[in-house]
């Protein structure tokens, strides 16, 4: 199931942390503010969540660090000594291109789909991080009954 609490993420990173806040410029003065970290560091901090993102590009799929953390992931520098981390709990991205999870070792993100014509090339060719290849068969299309569901959610 995916969760949608606030907004859909503007980027995401290696380690999965989520930014739906500000991109470019300083925390005090960013090129771009958008809603702000509203209720992402708790939601991923104690429930399970999976993203969907629209459109898979390196402006997206972000090399280094996300502009700001506004959603907590798997990276070991952002720990506090002491601190509780057990219920991070990231487990599937879907994207235009593929499907992803944090499967790998130390939660790296892995690609385990690919959607209809996408390649892993295709995919890694527009992600600003190195992904694992874990691609079990392309991801299946929707069902009539699916297909039903969505038409009516639509």
């Amino acid at each position: 199931m995916l969760r949608r609490h606030h907004g859909v993420p503007t980027q995401i990173d290696r380690f999965g942390q989520i930014n739906l806040s500000q991109l470019g410029g300083t925390h005090k003065q960013p090129q771009t503010q958008m809603l702000g970290v509203r209720g992402f560091p708790g939601h991923t901090i104690y429930h399970p969540n999976s993203f969907f993102f629209p459109a898979h590009t390196t402006r997206v799929f972000v090399e280094g660090e996300v502009d700001m953390v506004s959603g907590v992931g798997y990276n070991p520098a952002k720990r506090i000594p002491g601190g509780n981390y057990s219920g991070v709990n990231l487990r599937t991205i879907i994207t235009n291109l593929c499907v992803m999870d944090f499967g790998g070792s130390d939660n790296a993100i892995r690609v385990v789909s690919l959607h209809p014509g996408c390649t892993f090339d295709e995919v890694q060719a527009v992600t600003g991080f190195a992904l694992i290849d874990a691609v079990t068969g392309e991801t299946p299309l929707p069902s009539a009954e699916q297909r039903e569901i969505i038409a009516k959610l639509d």
